[in-house]
């Protein structure tokens, strides 16, 4: 349903496929104790599944399995110096991890996602060091985002007084904000459109989003099941095919006004040529009021 939504409302591409997300979300949830999620899961996921469960339980420490690895031993010793360090340790572990046997697996873009979060533990602030492997390692954003949630932020001597927390951005706390908020099922609803009816009105061939009220300018919230919804995101200018056709049918309607006004001075003229010259008279709109002189013999 979320990818027809996309489809209908021709949404640009993601970087990362629903395949990808699902299987990432699939992985954390089975790791979690939700042993349904194994549905669209594969043989090689469960690696990635048991450092994540070893993750949650101890995040401070690299699992066994994972410390055979020499290059992530390697790395993760090195990711105790300096920030300059830290990024250069995680750009050695990338370089080396392409050219050895674990490949472009899952499992290595868990490990990337990982390393990538020992730059600033409890922070996103350096997703910039995957934009250039983003499309060998498509999950590893988003391993790194879920790897920063378990390691507690760094803080300095003026912080100490404050609270200690994962430093996330507004987009995230947006997010947070929507899976924690109350809703109750037999609520006002709280969504501009439903899927059904997003998908009648996409088969009339229109923009489906063109006409409804919503309730966010540059938005549209559809609404999947009872409780679950999503956002897609709508144009503010009008299409230029909209634009064309609203100009061509002020041109009709003008040009049907003309062809009215022609018909009826038609009309008009053949009705009073059918009539006699006295009555045509008597039937003008406008009568003249000028009496006529009649002409009168002068007396002798």
């Amino acid at each position: 349903m979320w990818e027809s939504i996309r489809e209908i409302t021709k949404q640009r591409p993601r970087s990362v496929e629903s395949e990808v997300i699902a299987r990432v979300c699939a992985t954390i949830l089975f790791a979690s104790g939700f042993k349904g999620a194994s549905k669209i899961l594969t043989q090689n996921d469960m690696e990635v599944c048991e450092a994540c469960d070893y993750l949650i339980r101890s995040p401070r420490q690299i699992e066994t399995n994972l410390s055979k690895i020499k290059l992530l031993v390697e790395a993760d010793r090195m990711m105790h110096g300096s920030r300059e360090d830290r990024v250069r340790a995680f750009e050695l572990f990338v370089n080396k991890n392409n050219d050895t046997s674990i490949g472009k697996t899952e499992f290595s873009s868990f490990l990337i996602g990982y390393l990538a979060s020992r730059i600033a533990p409890g922070t996103i602030r350096h997703s910039s060091v995957l934009n250039q492997i983003s499309h060998r390692y498509p999950s590893a954003m988003l391993w790194y985002g879920f790897c920063s949630g378990f390691a507690e932020r760094e803080v300095n001597i003026l912080e100490l007084n404050q609270r200690r927390g994962v430093d996330l951005p507004l987009s995230a706390r947006r997010v947070i904000r929507e899976l924690f908020r109350a809703e109750p099922i037999l609520g006002a609803p709280i969504c501009d459109i439903g899927y059904s009816e997003l998908l009648a009105l996409s088969r009339t061939g229109g923009d489906p989003l063109e006409s409804i009220i919503k309730t966010t300018p540059g938005s549209a919230i559809v609404e999947l099941l009872p409780g679950v919804f999503t956002s897609v995101n709508v144009s503010s200018k009008p299409p230029i095919e909209s634009i064309a056709r609203e100009f061509r049918e002020r041109e009709i309607l003008t040009t049907m006004g003309e062809q009215i006004e022609r018909l009826r001075a038609s009309y008009k003229a053949l009705f009073m040529s059918q009539l006699p010259a006295k009555e045509a008279e008597q039937r003008t709109l406008f009568p003249s009021r000028r009496k006529e002189k009649k002409y009168v013999e002068p007396k002798e």
